[in-house]
């Protein structure tokens, strides 16, 4: 884990997230993909299976762990026929709460009978909320591809909080890879908006159309007395060069019991992108405050 060299035997992708939640408070979710592609099964019984030690750690800027894991995975054939395939990745979440601070996560897998590892290292900044500042979570972003193709589903609200309606059904993206066909989702919550001192829950609103295929269905509450006035753009761009940019217009809310993480989610189409590098820019303006924040997401296109 600490080797100063990248290791990548077993490919593994990590994506990091940060939600201020009701109950914890500033939390960071690190989610996991591990390729089994180039692991060999062994036969136990009449199943095929690999076995895999999988560890990880949150450290701060001083290089001090803050928080550490460590797993011993069983990976499993779909059915019990010895020539049956494993599953081609596997996934895992990790959640610690954390202060503001800026922190680096270190992953690490290995396969212990074959040898072969895989590490990941990726840096994040846990912002304070504390400072009344208007913020923005990370941006957690999903893939939709064709109707015809089956995806598993991210943790609905029961395990998140508030997830937006329009990212039900829709497979967390961890390696940043999109299909070209598929659409982009993504949902981010807006902390210390002017007026937000209760709470929110997400409703869908009126779609702002940037490019044919391009919705982007604002979300979030309201309450009474001093209302947020909230505006957003989204943005994608391509070697610094806009590819797409819908106009600058007002969330809409409705009234609910907590405006204090107040959620925007929308949706690009990808189709008719070329393949390549994109950043997505999510920018939110308080019109009140006259304060704005803006969170990046940087992905291929394959």
């Amino acid at each position: 884990m600490r080797s100063p060299f990248p290791k990548g035997d077993l490919p593994v992708a990590i994506s990091l997230n940060f939600l201020d939640l009701t109950q914890l408070g500033p939390t960071l979710t690190t989610s996991i993909k591990i390729s089994t592609r180039s692991l060999v099964p062994e036969v136990s019984g009449v199943q095929s299976q690999v076995e895999m030690d999988v560890a990880g750690g949150v450290f701060d800027d001083r290089g001090k762990p803050v928080s550490t894991f460590n797993k011993h995975v069983t990976i499993k054939a779909k059915s019990g026929d010895p020539k049956s395939q494993l599953p081609e990745s596997v996934f895992y979440n990790h959640f610690c709460v954390l202060k503001p601070g800026l922190y680096q996560v270190r992953i690490v897998a290995v396969d212990p009978k074959q040898g072969r590892t895989g590490r990941a290292v990726r840096w994040i900044q846990i912002p304070d909320l504390g400072s009344k500042a208007l913020t923005l979570s990370s941006l957690i972003v999903g893939e939709r591809k064709a109707e015809s193709e089956s995806q598993p589903s991210i943790p609905d609200e029961a395990e998140t909080g508030k997830t937006a309606s329009a990212l039900r059904q829709v497979s967390l993206n961890v390696d940043h890879r999109f299909a070209s066909s598929s659409r982009l989702r993504f949902l981010t919550f807006v902390y210390n908006a002017i007026g937000s001192s209760a709470g929110v829950t997400p409703v869908p609103a009126s779609r702002g159309t940037a490019a044919p295929g391009n919705s982007v269905p604002a979300s979030s509450t309201i309450g009474p007395g001093n209302d947020p006035d909230l505006a957003v753009q989204v943005q994608l761009f391509r070697d610094n060069e806009p590819v797409i940019t819908t106009p600058l217009h007002k969330i809409q809310f409705e009234r609910t019991s907590d405006l204090r993480r107040l959620p925007y989610a929308a949706e690009l189409n990808l189709a008719g992108l070329q393949p390549g590098r994109y950043l997505l820019l999510v920018t939110v303006i308080d019109r009140v405050a006259k304060a704005s924040a803006s969170q990046k997401f940087g992905f291929q296109v394959d």
